[in-house]
């Protein structure tokens, strides 16, 4: 009888993406869970790398396989020790990790420093990786700005040979759909003004100033002072700094229209999860974002707040038909078992 493989699974925060990865892989291999901590303070910082390379220290040697999310510090110190220790390595792109975007000042690839070439190390050295999205490896995004570079390809030479689109997946039993309210939403986890700019946030509050007697919501900020003020009164805005994951589930299956106005996204989890509750999308051309959507919504091609309000109205116009199919969209395009298969296949072929 074969042996399972045995896995180090690294991350450095437990987004619901990441934790779908660790659950996936839970199933047919025995996985370490390792979380890596990235700290700002210089002290923190210093403190919590060490931590970290004493933890896969810890666990190298019980283990064939290190499965890394996101490419930064700790992504070198994993590959550069499963090297040493003759172990194979999977790096997972996440997005920031992939592109430099000086409009928003968004990207690892933003300075030439040592966090640069750290990163470039460890994506040169490790024997795989996986982005969710095409775009992540050889990728334009004119939505951004002509002077922005996206694609991990363009700033690490030599290796398309070891990377794999492998999308993340969608379960459709877990997404519901009710009757349609006509209301828009948008979710995103808002933390700082970075965030608050890369999501296009600035958008969607424009818009719904455009459309007054429209619902819209705004799922996930995380400080009421990132609001500017001109929009801080308006009457059709609702604002919730974060709802559990079944109330989410209610609100994508009432809403009709979702927004994802982002300058940089990798795939985006809630564009899918939003399609998968049969809601009409309403999204730019950042990376994977025109790629989910399809045919089955709308496309803003450069940042104009009068395209984007009517491009809004007309998906709160359209048939909910429009809605019915973005969700067989996903289903076709990205299901939980389509990257639970090519993650298995690749993982035992290490």
């Amino acid at each position: 009888m074969k042996m399972q493989k045995s896995i180090l699974f690294v991350y450095t925060h437990w987004q619901s993406f990441v934790r779908e990865d660790y659950d996936i892989l839970s199933d047919g291999f025995k996985v370490l869970k390792l979380h890596f901590r990235l700290e700002k303070g210089l002290f923190s910082f210093i403190y919590h790398q060490f931590s970290g390379i004493f933890s896969i220290l810890h666990h190298i040697l019980k283990v064939e396989v290190i499965y890394i999310w996101f490419c930064d510090y700790h992504a070198f110190w994993a590959v550069l020790l499963a090297k040493i220790f003759n172990k194979k390595t999977v790096i997972v792109v996440g997005g920031f990790d992939a592109v430099k975007i000086p409009s928003i000042e968004y990207g690892l690839f933003m300075k030439n420093n040592l966090r640069t070439h750290l990163v470039q190390f460890a994506y040169r050295h490790c024997d795989k990786i996986i982005a969710v999205d095409e775009s992540l490896i050889h990728g334009k995004n004119t939505y951004a700005g002509a002077d922005s570079i996206t694609g991990v390809a363009h700033f690490v030479k030599g290796i398309s040979g070891k990377s794999q689109v492998i999308p993340t997946g969608y379960d459709a039993e877990k997404w519901k759909v009710f009757t349609k309210k006509n209301q828009v939403l948008t979710v995103a986890l808002i933390k700082d003004e970075k965030v608050f700019a890369r999501k296009g946030i600035d958008l969607f509050l424009a818009t719904a100033q455009q459309l007054p007697h429209i619902e819209f919501y705004l799922v996930g900020l995380q400080d009421m002072n990132l609001i500017p003020d001109e929009f801080k009164e308006l009457q059709n805005l609702r604002i919730f700094p974060i709802l559990n994951q079944e109330e989410l589930i209610e609100l994508y299956a009432e809403s009709k229209v979702y927004v994802q106005f982002s300058v940089s996204e990798g795939l985006p989890n809630v564009l899918c999860e939003a399609m998968m509750s049969a809601c009409i999308p309403v999204g730019t051309t950042a990376n994977g974002i025109p790629h989910a959507i399809g045919d089955c919504g709308f496309i803003l091609h450069q940042k104009d707040i009068n395209q984007a309000v009517k491009l809004v109205e007309s998906a709160l116009k359209s048939p909910t038909e429009m809605g019915t199919n973005a969700r067989q969209r996903i289903q076709k395009l990205f299901p939980k078992q389509k990257r639970k298969k090519l993650l298995f296949e690749l993982i035992n072929k290490l």
